[in-house]
């Protein structure tokens, strides 16, 4: 795989995700629109997914204090292993840099995306486009000054087609074989969104 798994996710995101009748991020290349919202925690599922089944972090079962410490929430205990060889625009390394040694997926959600905005999952989203751009798939163009279009490379996508089943074995793998880690995964990266999610004060 010559891609990233998060890379691949992205480009056929339409295989991963359920769709979107209005608003939602382009599938590249085709005429459809999937949700924000679960592409950017399927993103997250599949970089973490990849990270673990090679070694390069350790997953389990935890617990997390909440309302200060008075209640514990179920959480995947992250612990980093070796750091893997992949470029340092993509998903899966920007997460296991920003990785503490002993950790959980809600607060390395949470540092993944860095800061409150109004949409956390753009800046998910983002992080794998810049990456695709680097990798060719993408070309940038400025729209009016402030806005950033990004052009897909449409043959060049359809070349990495073919890899999309290895991806998908790798995440049914573990959804088939640790359920209860795989929910709580994707339980984990959404609560991390949330959390960063900037409220408008009434």
């Amino acid at each position: 795989m010559s891609l990233t798994i998060s890379g691949l996710v992205y480009l056929f995101s339409d295989m991963f995700v359920e769709g979107a009748r209005l608003l939602g991020e382009e599938v590249p290349c085709k005429d459809i629109k999937v949700k924000q919202n679960k592409l950017a925690v399927m993103l997250v599922t599949a970089a973490l997914t990849w990270l673990y089944k090679n070694g390069h972090v350790e997953v389990s079962m935890g617990k997390r204090s909440k309302l200060l410490g008075l209640r514990k929430l179920d959480t995947i205990a992250l612990r980093k292993g070796s750091k893997p060889s992949l470029p340092s625009k993509s998903l899966e390394m920007i997460f296991w840099n920003k990785l503490k040694n002993d950790d959980d997926l809600f607060e390395a959600t949470s540092r993944l995306i860095g800061r409150k905005t109004k949409v956390p999952v753009a800046i998910i989203i983002n992080i794998v486009k810049e990456y695709l751009v680097d990798e060719g798939y993408f070309n940038k163009k400025k729209r009016m000054m402030i806005l950033t279009k990004y052009v897909p490379e449409c043959e060049r996508i359809k070349e990495t087609e073919k890899n999309v089943d290895e991806a998908k074995e790798l995440l049914s793998s573990i959804e088939g074989e640790e359920p209860r880690i795989y929910n709580q995964i994707q339980k984990d990266v959404e609560a991390g969104i949330n959390n960063m999610t900037e409220v408008d004060d009434e």
